[in-house]
């Protein structure tokens, strides 16, 4: 019953095409496609090429990196830390993702880039790359903001449980093969400072309190 119900449902487009001047025909996924009578059949989509170039001034084998494999289909992407490749990428390059430490590569860009019209680093601080070529670019400069907040909440418990349970004294221990006892601080009820932004206090704040508290 359910295949014949089917096939009154394919005949009912059908006639409604070829009343309005269009054909059913088979599509993809085993669906009609419907397209005007007498012209060609539809064109398969393939991704669109872009005229924009990305270089990604950054180790090529950094896991890091390996988010830039979700970037659009027919986007064109270099990945290089050689000087002499990047020189190279220069004039066709209208964006630039600019890993940490790489500010000097970053100006041998600006130097060669023409079309460049977007310049990201991945850190939070820019300092390094506020070089008079930067400053003066017309280009956009964004960065990693926000970006660090749940790296950096850890790192603090890191540091915490580093000074409480003398870290030093059992790896000290640990490269002599001695077994060296000893009555190790808790987390538990003390009181932490945190100086910075307004915001990453209560970020962390949040989560070191959440690790103690657990």
């Amino acid at each position: 019953r359910q295949g014949g119900e089917l096939a009154g449902w394919t005949r009912a487009v059908r006639a409604a095409a070829a009343g309005s001047g269009h054909t059913a025909a088979p599509g993809a996924g085993g669906g009609l496609a419907l397209r005007r009578a007498g012209t060609a059949p539809p064109i398969e989509r393939k991704p669109r090429m872009t005229t924009e170039h990305l270089l990604v001034l950054g180790d090529p084998k950094g896991p890091h990196l390996g988010l830039l494999s979700k970037l659009p289909a027919g986007l064109s992407v270099s990945v290089t830390l050689d000087p002499q490749e990047v020189a190279a990428r220069a004039p066709q390059t209208t964006a630039v993702l600019c890993d940490m430490g790489r500010a000097q590569l970053l100006g041998t860009v600006l130097e060669r880039a023409p079309n460049l019209r977007w310049v990201h680093s991945l850190s939070a601080g820019v300092e390094a790359l506020l070089f008079p070529a930067m400053v003066q670019h017309p280009s956009v400069l964004t960065n990693g903001r926000g970006m660090f907040k749940r790296s950096l909440a850890e790192f603090v418990i890191a540091g915490c449980l580093f000074f409480a349970k003398d870290m030093p004294r059992l790896r000290a221990s640990q490269a002599k093969g001695a077994w060296d006892p000893f009555y190790m601080q808790e987390l538990h009820g003390r009181t932490l400072a945190i100086v910075g932004l307004r915001l990453r206090h209560r970020l962390m704040k949040s989560s070191v309190l959440a690790f103690i508290r657990a």
